[in-house]
């Protein structure tokens, strides 16, 4: 039933009600809940023996692209105050920890450190 009142609303109507009630659910959620579980849970993140290489590459490039979505921040903020605390020193006060890293990087160790050092 609901299958088929969908097809019948017309495009611009369907793209309003995803992007307004269904794609921080169906797309970014996802990937927030990937990033929390991985800086919770991860042996390897938890004994901080994290280094350069395609994991951490592939966390970075899912952090970028994150920070520049205001619904994925604040759910990551709200589930994490490890994550909030570093937000606000690296993407809001525009600091660093650890300044040979990039931005994102340096946010990832940062988080990595708070948690499990």
């Amino acid at each position: 039933m609901a299958e088929t009142i969908q097809k019948s609303l017309p495009e611009d109507i369907q793209r309003y009600i995803y992007s307004s009630y269904l794609w921080f659910e169906a797309e970014k959620k996802p990937l927030c809940d990937d990033l929390l579980h991985w800086l919770n849970y991860d042996e390897q993140v938890k004994r901080l023996k994290i280094g350069e290489g395609p994991e951490l590459n592939k966390k970075i490039r899912v952090i970028e692209e994150l920070v520049k979505c205001p619904v994925c921040v604040e759910y990551l903020c709200k589930k994490d105050k490890d994550i909030n605390a570093c937000y606000q020193h690296h993407f809001i006060e525009k600091e660093r920890f650890f300044k040979s890293m990039s931005n994102p990087q340096s946010f990832i160790y940062s988080v990595m450190m708070i948690k499990h050092h």
